[in-house]
């Protein structure tokens, strides 16, 4: 259920009298013993109550987790047979991950970076790190004017800064990749393992590092 389109119809008074007509035939064609027409004010107060209804956190959790359920049956076949490595690096050099962890970009030459297409565009790649150590590196089959380099823990970690909207998580305490990525903060627009401890912020985002012990 569309809430958007029930406000819609609130603010048409065109509408509401619409609906309120089309409510009395169907009640009359279904046999109901009428007295008077449905009124507007009727169908005003049944749309609130549907919008209130439907507005309640849990309904919205209800309706995103049918929306993922629905998508999940959604073949992609491009996405199905694609090329789906992992990369790897070192625990001293670890992936980070942000609060929009998903990334796509197109290497537009080996020094430049498109973040932000979408999965179906040629040259494509779609990165998600799995863990301070691994990463996913997805190749849609898509068309291919480049060939495909594989991404650096830095390339991975900066796009993960530029696609944060405030947070993003290490592993590691380290100086040296706070100033890497605090300048790339939400170029485009990290709930990960323990426990989080904060510990820089720079227009509103915040670089978390995972607190030991």
């Amino acid at each position: 259920m569309k809430i958007e389109a029930l406000r819609s119809v609130l603010e048409s008074e065109e509408k509401v009298m619409a609906l309120a007509a089309r409510h009395t035939l169907d009640m009359l064609g279904d046999g109901t013993d009428l007295h008077r027409a449905v009124s507007p004010e009727e169908v005003i107060n049944g749309l609130i109550s549907t919008i209130n209804t439907h507005s309640t956190d849990e309904q919205t959790q209800r309706e995103y987790a049918a929306t993922v359920e629905n998508m999940m049956a959604f073949r992609d076949e491009k996405m199905l047979n694609g090329e789906w490595d992992i990369i790897y690096t070192e625990p001293d050099d670890p992936f980070v991950i942000g609060d929009a962890p998903v990334v796509t970009w197109d290497r537009i030459s080996d020094t430049q970076l498109l973040y932000g297409i979408g999965f179906s565009r040629p040259n494509v790649e779609i990165l998600l790190p799995l863990s301070p150590t691994a990463c996913l590196h997805l190749k849609p089959l898509v068309h291919r004017a480049r060939r495909v380099k594989a991404p650096t823990t830095r390339e991975v970690n900066e796009a993960q800064a530029a696609y944060s909207t405030r947070h993003c998580f290490s592993n590691l305490r380290s100086d040296a990749l706070n100033s890497i990525l605090l300048p790339r903060f939400g170029e485009v627009s990290i709930d990960a393992f323990h426990p989080w401890e904060r510990i820089g912020k720079r227009h509103g985002v915040i670089m978390r590092y995972l607190a030991r012990g």
